[in-house]
């Protein structure tokens, strides 16, 4: 799945019972950002943080090493959206040697996901050399799929 690089609750949702599984908190979570909504920002902040704690409810349910990976990626990306730039590059450069485990397929289109990600951190830190050179890593495993 691929996020886009937003990752939001929808707007005042909430729960009407707890999800049983890593895929019924993921899917909750997603949700595409609408940027002409004024009301969205208003929500904005504690959409991510009902997130991320979804996410992580998710990541202890053990899911599928493919899910799991998926579900550290949104966590990061909603990290990086609300200014924890470390926290955010800790779970992507701990992501790298799970997405080694997973099927080439998979593999590369992860590679290319989570380097892009690594690229939007740095930029955002000000680190731009690094940010460049974890982009360059994204495009080169995306010329494979």
């Amino acid at each position: 799945v691929h996020l886009g690089g937003v990752l939001l609750l929808t707007p005042r949702y909430k729960f009407n019972k707890r999800p049983t599984t890593t895929t019924s908190y993921y899917s909750n979570t997603i949700c595409l950002n609408s940027p002409g909504s004024s009301d969205n920002r208003l929500d904005q902040k504690q959409n991510y943080q009902e997130g991320i704690k979804a996410l992580d409810s998710a990541a202890l349910l053990n899911p599928p090493l493919p899910l799991l990976i998926q579900v550290k990626y949104a966590k990061a990306v909603a990290l990086n959206s609300q200014g924890h730039f470390t926290k955010a590059t800790s779970i992507l450069l701990k992501n790298i040697p799970l997405i080694n485990r997973c099927d080439s397929t998979k593999r590369v289109k992860f590679h290319a996901n989570n380097y892009r990600a690594l690229g939007d951190v740095y930029k955002s830190k000000g680190k731009h050399l690094i940010a460049m050179k974890n982009y360059q890593k994204a495009l080169k495993f995306s010329e494979q799929y």
